[in-house]
Formats: C-alpha cells, structure tokens, sequence
C-alpha cells in the first residue's frame, strides 16, 4: 500500500512538474474566493476572505517582503519610544 501511495505521488509531483508553464506577465489579475464579502472596511472585516480582499485592495503602514523583513509602506519610516510601548510612523508623501 505504502508503495503503491508513493507510486502515485511521485507520478502526480512529476505531472505537475512537466506541465508547468512559465508565467506572462499581463495586466490584469483576477482572484476568485469562494464567498461573497458583506464589506469592504478594513475595521470590520470577519470572514478569511474578507481578509484577503482588504490586504489586496488596501496598503498598511507596513508590509512584509518575501524575505520576511517588514517594509514601509503608507509610512515611510517609525520611531519607537524607548520602552517599545509607543510607536510613531512618519507618513510618506501622498501619490
């Protein structure tokens, strides 16, 4: 049985390997979820995927970079008090 799993597993990995195809840029990009959102307000969002159209639609202070390194964003750059209990964003200038 444990063969016969890892038959099947490797024979799915490679499927999947071979009929990969590089990606072209274009310009759009679609996302599908599987609900329907009630709002959009970044405060009052409840639902996973409403989570996922806010961090899609709006920007933050800050983001995090693939590399997991937080970046400014709406911010240009922070300060913190010397006990890390206040922090203070220097916003960047508007777009």
């Amino acid at each position: 049985m444990r063969r016969h799993l890892a038959t099947l597993a490797v024979t799915i990995g490679l499927s999947t390997a071979l009929t990969a195809l590089p990606a072209a840029a274009q310009g759009t990009v679609r996302v599908a979820l599987g609900t329907t959102l009630s709002q959009l307000d970044p405060a009052k969002t409840t639902i996973g995927d409403e989570y996922v159209y806010v961090h899609l639609l709006f920007n933050g202070l800050s983001r995090i970079d693939a590399d997991m390194t937080v970046k400014p964003d709406l911010a240009e750059s922070w300060t913190a008090s010397a006990d890390l209990k206040r922090w203070t964003p220097r916003m960047s200038s508007p777009r």
